[in-house]
C-alpha cells in the first residue's frame, strides 16, 4: 500500500509579522502478509524492501487480482484494532520524522 502524507506547516517569517506556509510531503509503503481480514503488517522496512524487489514468476489472473483487491477494500472497512494500531504506529513514526526535518529546516 502506498500512502502519501501531506502536511501544511505554518512557520513565522524572520520578522515574526507574517506566516510562511510550507507544504511537506512524504510517501511511505506499507505491506502485510496473509489475508486482508487478518493482515499481519510488516514492521521491518527491510522486509518491505525485499517484497518490493521481488520478481514475479508468472502473471496473476485478472479475476484473482480483482478478488484480492475486493478483499482488501472490504477489510479496510473492518480492520482489526491490532492491525490498525500497527499501521498507525508506522504512519506516526513517518510523521514524526517528517515534522522533525521540517522544524530543523525552518530554524
Amino acid at each position: 500500500m502506498l500512502v502519501r502524507l501531506r502536511f501544511h506547516i505554518n512557520t513565522p517569517s524572520r520578522d515574526g509579522k507574517e506566516v510562511q506556509p510550507l507544504l511537506a510531503e512524504e510517501c511511505r509503503t506499507f505491506a502485510f502478509r496473509g489475508v486482508p481480514a487478518k493482515a499481519q503488517w510488516f514492521d521491518d522496512e527491510q522486509e518491505i524492501e525485499q517484497l518490493l524487489q521481488a520478481t514475479s514468476e508468472a502473471n496473476t489472473p485478472a479475476e484473482q487480482t480483482q478478488h484480492f483487491l475486493q478483499q482488501v477494500s472490504e477489510a479496510s472497512r473492518n480492520i482489526s484494532a491490532l492491525a490498525w494500531y500497527s499501521w498507525r504506529r508506522n504512519v506516526r513514526s513517518s510523521c514524526t520524522r517528517l515534522i522533525a526535518v521540517c522544524v530543523a529546516a525552518a530554524h
